[in-house]
């Protein structure tokens, strides 16, 4: 199979998930009904990231279910994308007690799985969802989701081996050129936007899925916003990929 094709990438993301699928890394594994490790595109162009799975995603299996799920996929039509488009997974793949945030020792040993999964996507940006996510993917820095929702940054992503080469190159260098075969060779720091979570504009702005209009000025309407200027920073992004001399305005 051709590396970095949508069908290897399915199929490397197949063998990780059942890799994870009875992980008892922390804890967490002994509270847990289902690890909920991601889904979507498998050759997205771009990658959100959450928390951690909540109490409906425990049930399922899969992230962004329930409200939040509901609303995250109200957001995504109002700014004219589809969530087959994209793809979706946390921060952590189980669901901590009461949906406290999770812990250092959680997220440490849950980075693994997370930075395979960024590896093999290999966005043209990522997502992080809510405040522990931009936390954890803007490298130290200690900002507010409130301050940087919709604001452009960009942030290294941890090296990894081609998991179906695992004596090849690991990643080292920078941004461009990207998804092509010889990917492993060069370094990818990824853009950034980060959004605030869902469950947060559930509780800011009262959204009602039985009466689907957003409040004005509200959080759901400023992320559509932010939504919209990802769909667009992207198609700016596919420009400059094909064309690496062109300007980014």
């Amino acid at each position: 199979m051709e590396p970095w094709t949508r069908e290897w990438k399915e199929a490397c993301l197949e063998e990780l998930r059942a890799a994870w699928a009875e992980c008892q890394a922390c804890p967490l594994s002994q509270t847990r009904k289902n690890v909920v490790f991601g889904n979507g595109n498998p050759d997205a162009d771009i990658l959100f990231i959450g928390e951690a799975p909540g109490e409906a995603e425990d049930e399922s299996g899969t992230p962004f279910n329930g409200d939040s799920g509901n609303l995250f996929n109200a957001l995504l039509v109002g700014a004219g994308l589809e969530r087959e488009q994209v793809y979706i997974t946390n921060l952590i793949a189980c669901r901590p007690p009461g949906n406290r945030d999770p812990q250092k020792d959680e997220k440490d040993s849950c980075g693994i799985r997370l930075n395979e999964i960024i590896y093999l996507v290999d966005p043209l940006i990522i997502v992080p969802i809510g405040a522990q996510a931009l936390k954890a993917l803007a490298r130290g820095r200690d900002w507010s989701i409130k301050d940087h929702h919709g604001h452009l940054f960009s942030s290294p992503s941890t090296s990894f081996h081609s998991p179906s080469d695992p004596n090849g190159l690991e990643v080292q260098g920078r941004l461009f050129p990207r998804k092509r075969a010889d990917k492993r060779e060069v370094c990818l720091t990824y853009d950034m936007i980060p959004i605030v979570h869902p469950a947060f504009i559930l509780r800011e702005d009262g959204w009602d899925p039985k009466k689907p209009k957003f409040p004005p000025n509200g959080w759901a309407v400023k992320t559509i916003r932010a939504l919209i200027k990802i769909r667009d920073y992207v198609e700016i992004l596919k420009t400059r990929r094909q064309d690496p001399s062109s300007a980014i305005p």
